[in-house]
């Protein structure tokens, strides 16, 4: 019998096990496990096989629930990290010595750590090396909100990893008539273009909420690719990744009204307009207020982002002026808009040369346009 675990048992985490519960609800050579450290939750999914907090699909029965991540673990052919990215490192070292040596690791979470700015398997990677951990693991990525999962709506996803063995077995796990995966050795863009996504949807959010008109959605849909390319290339993807689901599709459903991150960026523009003389905390806590919601992940990779941007002085006019208005109160949501678009017209081919592209992809971490020039001089 085939064992697999997910870990988490929030929106994403339960559309994940309900996918796998149903397509092995009549299969008795799979068992599909959730664990949650409320118990409250497990209780109500093994009395009632509900999760109503994140969902009013009922469960199936197949799916059991645990608040003992050694019971839910323990001979676990696939663990699957349903866990928020802030939390991902405390699980990972929770995990490392009770999971099984060769069970494969499937991560679901979309975020850089805060602090160390790491990617989901890194941090994995580390906290189960140190225990010479032999798992093989990977990312899953791509445009895929719960709700769509829950209602059985057709779903296109990317799964990143070094095996292609591996990465075909997962495919077949989780493949059903709507529920489609593409495979790709590039862990990396999988794992950055859903993290960066989150960055550029509030953003789109912030335009929504100070009506500039529709036209402007699909212009900033392909100003965020290029940015989000640069610092992924950067960092060790294949450009080609992020024009796919991992990166263009994620964002895509990122920048529309099913995104918490693009939720916070409304939110936030119209608690600029109400009161704009706030200090940039408290116009935060309202936005947050307004939507009952603690965290935001966008917004906890923005300053990092920034912050190595900055450092290695990237031309990234997006995430420059959205730090600066979330951060630092230097301007309006109307102004931030501005001055990215304004900044963008350094730009003026809707392609880039062939002799860049080539440099590019030799030199990605040399060959990139700079804020300030080669020698510390602005573009113009």
């Amino acid at each position: 019998m085939k064992k697999i675990a997910v870990l988490g048992a929030g929106s994403y985490g339960t559309a994940t096990a309900y996918h796998l519960a149903k397509k092995y609800e009549n299969d008795a050579n799979y068992s599909i496990c959730i664990y949650a450290r409320d118990k409250k939750i497990v209780e109500e999914i093994n009395r009632d096989h509900t999760n109503k907090k994140y969902t009013q699909t009922p469960l199936p029965h197949n799916l059991v629930a645990h608040d003992n991540l050694q019971q839910a673990v323990d001979k676990a052919d696939y663990t699957i990290m349903g866990v928020p990215a802030q939390s991902m490192r405390s699980v990972a070292k929770e995990l490392a010595p009770i999971i099984r040596h060769k069970t494969i690791i499937i991560n679901l979470a979309k975020g850089l750590e805060v602090g160390s700015f790491k990617r989901m398997s890194q941090i994995i990677s580390e906290e189960l090396q140190a225990v010479k951990h032999l798992c093989s693991i990977t990312s899953l990525g791509g445009p895929a909100f719960s709700k769509d999962i829950f209602a059985h709506h057709p779903i296109g996803v990317a799964l990143g990893g070094k095996n292609n063995k591996i990465l075909h077995e997962i495919r077949l796990l989780f493949d059903t008539e709507t529920f489609d995966v593409k495979i790709t050795k590039d862990v990396i863009g999988v794992e950055l273009g859903g993290a960066l996504k989150n960055v550029f949807g509030i953003m789109a959010g912030i335009m929504s909420g100070t009506d500039m008109g529709s036209s402007i959605n699909g212009d900033y849909l392909t100003r965020s690719i290029v940015d989000m390319k640069a610092i992924a290339s950067f960092m060790g993807a294949r450009r080609a990744t992020l024009d796919g689901r991992a990166g263009l599709g994620d964002l895509a459903i990122t920048c529309t009204e099913g995104s918490r991150n693009f939720r916070f960026g409304r939110e936030f523009a119209k608690q600029h307009q109400k009161n704009s003389s706030l200090p940039i905390d408290e116009l935060l806590q309202n936005t947050l207020e307004a939507l009952n919601i603690k965290t935001v992940e966008g917004f906890y990779t923005l300053d990092p982002l920034y912050q190595l941007c900055e450092s290695i002085n990237m031309f990234v006019p997006i995430v420059n002026n959205l730090y600066k208005m979330l951060y630092k109160n230097d301007c309006s949501p109307e102004e931030a808009v501005h001055r990215y678009r304004i900044r963008d017209k350094i730009r003026s081919r809707e392609a880039r040369l062939t002799i860049s592209r080539v440099l590019s992809f030799l030199f990605p971490r040399i060959w990139y346009r700079r804020e300030r020039g080669f020698f510390g001089v602005k573009n113009l």
